[in-house]
């Protein structure tokens, strides 16, 4: 909730210019809140670069490996970051909301990410394009 806050005073900010949003791993996942929550109309387009779809199932290659069952995903990461909000939209929920349809959108990400899996960018692109 911080990061979108933050992201948002920046936006509103420079209310009377047209930007581009850059945002990568969590900083992305705070852009798509950013512009799903607020629709500020000064973005012209968004850059997600390793942006996860869903921030506790970044956590599934490491449970997967420690043998810790995947539903217990947000757990484990809200005791590693307590100040997640436990019940928070996800990134890729979050996309429905967003009213600019023509937004143009950059997704980077590599194919070799240890800590957000490229499958997060796939999600993404397939519910940008959904909607």
């Amino acid at each position: 909730n911080q990061d979108i806050q933050t992201v948002h005073q920046t936006v509103q900010s420079h209310s009377h210019d047209q930007l581009i949003l850059y945002g990568c791993s969590r900083g992305a996942a705070a852009i798509i809140g950013e512009v799903s929550t607020h629709n500020p109309t000064n973005v012209a387009a968004i850059v997600l670069d390793a942006a996860p779809a869903n921030m506790p199932a970044t956590l599934h290659g490491k449970l997967a490996l420690l043998g810790i069952h995947l539903s217990y995903d947000t757990t484990v990461f809200s005791t590693i970051f307590p100040a997640y909000p436990y019940n928070s939209i996800t990134p890729f929920d979050a996309i429905k909301n967003i009213k600019n349809k023509n937004l143009p959108i950059l997704l980077l990400h590599s194919e070799n990410d240890l800590l957000v899996s490229f499958d997060h960018a796939l999600k993404l692109y397939k519910e940008f394009k959904t909607h």
